[in-house]
C-alpha cells in the first residue's frame, strides 16, 4: 500500500463512511489469534508475567510522594510509583488475552477500576497543584497515557466488563469522556498544533479515547477533526529534512507517535490526507537511522543520553513506510533482547510502555521474524533544517572515526547551549562525547533555572569558551553559513558560531572545519576574528576515557587502543579536570567524565589553530 493512501492525518477532512465498526487494527479478547497463532513459547511469556501480578494490591495515589516533585523538585519516585501500577493492569490484560480463561479477567476489572478511582491520571511535573484535584484535568502527557490504557483495555475487554457490569462499563467510558475527550474539546492547550513530541504523543491516546470511549459517530467526527488540526501544526512545523531537534531519545514520541496516529486513523478508513507530505514523513523514520553510531550508540545532542533504546513496537510504522534499514535495527535488536521467546519480559521495565503499540507489533511478529539479519548503518548524512551532520569510515561498520556535528540554535526543543559541538567514536565506542542530560527535576524545565544545571551549558560542550565568555540561550543565539560536503574520501563540515555568544564574548567570527579524512583522522581547524581580548580563549572536550598528556597530544585509551587528540604545543595549552557528575543517571550513563580544556596561547586578535583526532601509533 503506498503511503499517500495512509497518510491518514494530514490537512483537513474528506470524510468518507467510517465507524468504529471497521475497527480491525487487532483482534479483541478471545480472538484465535490471541490463543493459536503466536509462538506458544510468546504465549507463555505472557502468562507467566501476568502470574506474577496476580494477588497484589492496587495502591491509591500517594499524595505524599505526588507533593515530592513541589517541595524538593523529585519527580521519580512518584512517577516509579504509577507506572507500576499502570504496567500491572498490561500485564494481566495482556495475559489474559493469550489464556482466555478468565483466570486474570476478575484483576483486569480491579485494575480498571483502580485507576477509574485516582483523581487525575497525570504527573506532577506537569500540574500546577501540590496534590490532585478533581476539577483540574489538565491534559499532560500522562493523563493521557493512562487514558489511552483504559480506552484499550475497554476496547479488547468491552463484552466481558458488559457482561459482569454495565454500570462499570459507563463508568469507564464516562472517565475518559471527561478526562480526556471533554477536557480537549473545552480548551486548547499548549501543545495543540506545536511541532514537539506533546502534540502527536498526546493525540496518539486522544485518538484511542475518541474510537473507544465515545459512542456518538457525529461526535468522534468533531474530534478527530480537532485531532487533525492539531496534528496538521505538527507536521507542518516539523524540519523538512525531517530531523528530530529534540534529539534521538525524544524521536520515539515525536515522529514515532504521529506513525502511532497514522496506524490509528487508517484503521477506520477515516481518510483525510495531503499526498505532498510524504517525503517529509518518510524523513522523519530515517532521522532515527542517521544518527545510529551503532553498537547501540546513538548521536546525543539535546535532552538525549547516548544509549538511545531501539523500540521493538516501532516495526510496523517502520514496514508501513518501507523503511528497510529501521526495520533491520528493530529486528536485531528483538534477537539481542530474547523477544521471540520472552516477550514479556521486553516490555517488563520501570517505565510506562504503550499497550497500543505492543498489539500491533505482536500482529506483526512473523514478518519482524523474517527481517532478522544483518544491520544497515547510514553511512552520511546532512540534516539541513537542524543542521546536524553524521558520517563514518566505512560503509556499513562501525570501524574507524565516527565524526556528528551540529549547527543550529539555542532556542531548540530540549535546548542544550551547544552551537557547533561535535561527537566522536571510535571503533564504535564514545571518544569526545556529549554528556547529555541528567536526571530530570523541577529545575530542568525552569527557564530561569534551566542553564544553571551544568550540562546544559556551553562549557561543558564540545565548543570554544570565547574571551572565557560561554554560549547564550535562545532562539538568536544561532549558527552561520553551516554546510557539509561529503565525498568517498572525506566528509566535511563548517560552521560560524559566533552568533551564539553574547556580546561579552566580543567575537566576530569563529568558523570551525571538522575534516574527516575517511579511515584516517579528523582534523580540525579554528579560524577566529575577535573585537578585543580580555581572557584567554580555550576549546573544551569532553571524554568518558581518562585523558593523558604527552608531548603535543592528549592520550585516550579505550579497550586498550590508544587515541589521541595532537596540537601544535605552541597555539595550545592543555589542562585537565574531572568532573563531578552528581547525578546517579549520568555515573550510570558514563561512569566518568573529564574535561579538557585546549587554552589558546596567542593574544592576537585574529588567527588559526588546528588539533586533529587520530588513532596513536606511540609504543609504549
Amino acid at each position: 500500500m503506498k503511503l499517500t493512501t495512509i497518510l491518514t492525518l494530514l490537512l483537513y477532512c474528506t470524510l468518507s463512511a467510517w465507524s468504529i465498526e471497521k475497527f480491525n487494527l487487532v483482534p479483541v479478547y478471545g480472538d484465535a489469534y490471541w490463543t493459536d497463532s503466536l509462538p506458544a513459547a510468546m504465549r507463555d511469556s505472557y502468562i507467566r508475567a501476568a502470574e506474577q501480578q496476580l494477588g497484589k494490591p492496587w495502591m491509591n495515589t500517594n499524595v505524599a510522594l505526588f507533593s515530592l516533585y513541589r517541595a524538593e523538585g523529585d519527580r521519580e519516585k512518584y512517577q516509579q510509583f504509577v507506572y507500576k501500577k499502570r504496567n500491572q493492569l498490561a500485564a494481566l490484560a495482556m495475559g489474559e488475552l493469550m489464556e482466555a480463561r478468565g483466570r486474570f479477567l476478575p484483576e483486569v476489572l480491579n485494575g480498571v477500576f483502580a485507576l477509574c478511582e485516582e483523581t487525575w491520571w497525570g504527573l506532577p511535573a506537569h500540574y500546577g497543584p501540590n496534590m490532585p484535584l478533581t476539577d483540574n484535568q489538565s491534559l499532560d502527557l500522562f493523563n493521557a497515557e493512562t487514558a489511552g490504557l483504559v480506552a484499550w483495555v475497554l476496547y479488547l475487554y468491552e463484552e466481558p466488563i458488559r457482561k459482569f457490569s454495565p454500570q462499570l462499563e459507563r463508568r469507564i467510558r464516562s472517565e475518559i469522556n471527561r478526562r480526556v475527550i471533554q477536557e480537549a474539546r473545552r480548551k486548547r492547550e499548549w501543545w495543540r498544533g506545536a511541532a514537539m513530541n506533546w502534540n502527536p504523543w498526546i493525540c496518539s491516546n486522544w485518538i484511542a479515547c475518541v474510537l473507544f470511549g465515545e459512542t456518538d459517530a457525529a461526535e468522534q467526527e468533531k474530534d478527530l477533526q480537532l485531532i487533525a488540526e492539531s496534528l496538521t501544526g505538527f507536521v507542518k512545523g516539523y524540519p523538512d529534512d525531517g530531523g528530530c531537534d529534540e534529539g534521538p531519545g525524544y524521536w520515539d514520541r515525536a515522529a514515532g507517535s504521529l506513525f502511532d496516529c497514522m496506524h490509528l486513523i487508517r484503521a477506520v478508513q477515516y481518510d483525510w490526507m495531503d499526498p505532498s507530505w510524504e517525503g517529509k514523513v518518510r524523513r522523519m523514520a530515517d532521522y532515527f537511522c542517521k544518527v545510529n553510531i551503532g553498537n547501540g550508540y546513538f548521536v546525543n545532542f539535546a535532552d538525549a543520553g547516548p544509549r538511545v533504546g531501539v523500540h521493538l513496537t516501532w516495526f510496523p510504522s517502520a514496514r508501513m513506510l518501507g523503511n528497510e534499514e529501521l526495520m533491520s535495527l528493530i529486528a536485531q535488536s528483538a534477537e539481542e533482547c530474547h523477544f521471540f521467546t520472552d516477550p514479556a519480559a521486553t516490555f517488563t521495565n520501570n517505565y510506562f510502555y504503550s499497550l497500543a503499540r505492543e498489539l500491533m507489533l505482536l500482529m506483526d511478529v512473523r514478518e519482524l521474524e523474517r527481517q532478522r539479519g544483518e544491520v544497515r548503518l547510514h553511512f552520511d548524512s546532512w540534516l539541513d533544517r537542524i543542521q546536524v551532520m553524521t558520517a563514518r569510515s566505512k560503509p556499513n561498520s562501525t570501524e574507524g572515526l565516527y565524526l556528528a556535528a551540529k549547527g543550529g540554535h539555542n532556542g531548540e526543543s530540549h535546548n542544550h547551549n551547544d552551537v557547533g559541538n561535535l561527537i566522536v567514536y571510535a571503533d564504535g565506542r564514545p571518544l569526545i562525547i556529549d554528556v547529555g542530560v541528567g536526571t530530570y527535576r523541577k529545575e530542568t524545565f525552569n527557564d530561569k533555572t534551566r542553564y544553571d544545571i551544568w550540562c546544559m551549558q556551553s562549557n561543558y560542550h564540545n565548543v570554544p569558551l570565547i574571551n572565557g565568555v560561554a554560549q547564550r540561550n535562545g532562539k538568536e543565539f544561532a549558527a552561520r553559513e553551516a554546510k557539509a560536503t561529503f565525498d568517498k574520501r572525506h566528509a566535511v563540515f563548517s560552521v560560524d558560531i559566533a552568533g551564539a555568544y553574547p556580546r561579552e564574548a566580543g567575537v566576530r567570527r569563529w568558523q570551525r572545519t571538522f575534516d574527516l579524512a575517511r579511515g584516517k583522522q579528523i582534523r580540525v581547524t579554528e579560524r577566529y576574528e575577535l573585537a578585543e581580548v580580555k581572557a584567554p580563549s580555550s576549546i573544551v572536550l569532553m571524554t568518558q576515557a581518562k585523558p593523558q598528556l604527552e608531548k603535543g597530544k592528549v592520550v585516550l585509551t579505550i579497550d586498550g587502543k590508544r587515541w589521541a587528540v595532537v596540537y601544535d604545543e605552541q597555539q595550545l595549552e592543555p589542562s585537565i579536570e574531572q568532573v563531578e557528575l552528581g547525578d546517579k543517571k549520568f555515573e550510570h550513563l558514563w561512569g566518568t567524565v573529564y574535561r579538557t580544556r585546549l587554552t589558546l596561547r596567542s593574544n592576537r586578535l585574529a588567527g588559526e589553530v588546528n588539533w586533529t583526532v587520530v588513532a596513536d601509533k606511540t609504543d609504549n
